[in-house]
């Protein structure tokens, strides 16, 4: 408390008199010259019974005390962490789509094309451009984060407010997780993943780096080929994965997620001297999936 709230409060009982007899102080730091005036007297007349005083005194007291009071509470609510809020959502156009959200309820943004994003933004009060901010870390060469943190501390990286406003709502999880990598002999390498989200999570899916030539063997590319489902259920029975049956379709994330990780594990071979230029999705025989039986998947991107 101020000092000059205790000077108000005693003007306010037209008494200027020493520090009250208070067992805790409601200020440490007294007026000096509170300090150094006689017990009583030098706005009241003369002939006020001490009585008065004393009721005067106490008024003071009362109304340093109690500013003191709401003063402190305004402190502790400051203080005290609030309740994150969900953010307020207007209608979204892609709001009845399957397998949006993970299991906390967080909204998967990689399930979301750019103009879906952009729209995402705007419904929880961001300008649309924080979409193609996002959309750049979780795409563009070199970045492919995995959570909204990891752009802090770089160089147009994502604040602290609003990694605080959209990390209880939503993900850039892509919902699988890379449990190993097999390179064969002509340089092909499958990617193993296990899920961790959706229809299918504890199974496994994979998809496959395949260097190429172009047409001419002047340039060298690589197509990955992606899985869109877990199991099959196309029953042929000269097919394994076939005969396992179907255990759940990939959401979209899925799918975008088995080649952003593809990505970075290219960036970090020291053998890789190509691309990807071409991604297409594996077919019923020794496959792990048949993408046109996951249509609505497909369409979303």
């Amino acid at each position: 408390m101020h000092t000059s709230s205790l000077q108000q409060a005693l003007q306010g009982c037209r008494i200027v008199c020493q520090p009250p007899a208070v067992k805790t102080p409601v200020c440490s730091r007294w007026p000096a010259q509170l300090l150094n005036t006689p017990s009583c007297c030098c706005c009241l007349s003369k002939g006020v019974q001490p009585a008065a005083l004393q009721v005067c005194r106490a008024a003071a007291v009362e109304r340093v005390a109690g500013s003191q009071a709401k003063h402190s509470r305004i402190i502790a609510h400051c203080a005290t962490p609030q309740a994150v809020q969900p953010l307020p959502q207007q209608e979204l156009s892609f709001r009845n789509r399957h397998s949006l959200y993970d299991a906390q309820g967080r909204l998967m943004l990689k399930n979301l094309t750019l103009p879906e994003l952009k729209e995402w933004c705007r419904a929880t009060g961001e300008d649309p451009r924080r979409a193609l901010q996002l959309w750049r870390w979780m795409y563009h060469d070199n970045n492919w984060i995995s959570s909204f943190r990891a752009t802090q501390g770089r160089q147009n990286g994502l604040s602290e407010a609003f990694c605080n406003k959209v990390d209880g709502v939503a993900s850039i999880d892509g919902g699988l997780l890379l449990e190993r990598t097999v390179t064969a002999k002509d340089g092909t390498c499958k990617l193993v993943f296990r899920l961790t989200e959706g229809e299918g999570a504890g199974g496994s899916v994979e998809a496959v780096l395949i260097p190429m030539l172009h047409r001419k063997g002047s340039r060298k590319h690589i197509t990955l080929c992606v899985s869109s489902q877990v199991g099959c259920a196309m029953n042929c029975q000269f097919c394994y994965t076939g005969r396992m049956g179907l255990s759940g379709n990939l959401s979209a994330a899925q799918v975008v997620e088995q080649m952003v990780v593809a990505c970075r594990v290219l960036a970090v071979d020291p053998k890789a001297d190509a691309s990807i230029t071409n991604v297409v999705f594996m077919v019923w025989q020794d496959s792990n999936s048949d993408p046109a039986t996951n249509w609505c998947m497909l369409l979303s991107h």
